[in-house]
């Protein structure tokens, strides 16, 4: 039996299916530019970053051409994360541009205790995030707000390469940048970035210009 819940994105029918069957999530956009260190951080220290939901701000960045795209930044965003699950892409209209998935959860979806109160599965297929659950069901709340099926374009070379061969499910890592609009120069098709984390229907994902990706230890 299948649970209509709501749309949260232009594309992507939330809805809840007992059993493995998968709940959907909204994909969002992720667009990266630098490689830190890894922050080798005290336990206490990272598992705190890890509780707090993104931060978001104003931005004083201005528009960039990004191959036949054009970004205008609209917020700050900051986000520290476990990845969920990692998906390549090659062959979709966007797979130039963003040729890698992540499914990130922060809060109680980046605990590996929360994770298994709930025997939460996931998966990603054709740039959806799902997350299947045993019984009890997981409280909504505390599972749709805090994860995202965020989609990767790097900046550079050497950030592309640490995109797709170093970050792992499992991981904790660090992403910093701008929300931002990304036009198809070609097309004229707007994808606009969503600037609150509990929005529903067209426009709710994330699109983010990454400045900074880390991994946490």
């Amino acid at each position: 039996m299948i649970y209509k819940l709501r749309i949260i994105s232009r594309d992507c029918l939330v809805t809840r299916w007992r059993s493995w069957l998968p709940l959907w999530i909204a994909p969002c956009l992720l667009v990266a530019s630098q490689t830190l260190p890894q922050q080798n951080l005290p336990k206490h220290e990272v598992a705190s970053l890890l509780a707090h939901d993104p931060e978001q701000s104003d931005t004083r960045s201005g528009p960039l051409r990004y191959g036949n795209r054009y970004l205008t930044p609209r917020a700050h965003f900051r986000v520290a994360a476990r990845v969920l699950g990692h998906e390549r892409y090659y062959l979709d209209p966007d797979s130039a541009i963003s040729p890698v998935d992540l499914l990130l959860g922060w809060g109680p979806m980046s605990n590996p205790a929360f994770l298994r109160q709930y025997d939460l599965r996931f998966a990603q297929y054709d740039r959806f995030g799902y997350v299947g659950y045993g019984a009890p069901s997981p409280p909504p709340d505390q599972t749709l707000n805090s994860l995202t099926n965020a989609h990767l374009i790097a900046a550079t070379p050497a950030v592309r390469d640490y995109l797709l061969r170093r970050v792992k499910p499992g991981d904790l890592i660090y992403l910093e940048g701008e929300l931002v609009d990304v036009l198809a120069l070609d097309t004229g098709d707007l994808w606009p970035t969503s600037l609150t984390r509990d929005d529903e229907g067209a426009g709710a994902c994330e699109v983010l210009l990454v400045r900074q990706v880390a991994h946490l230890r």
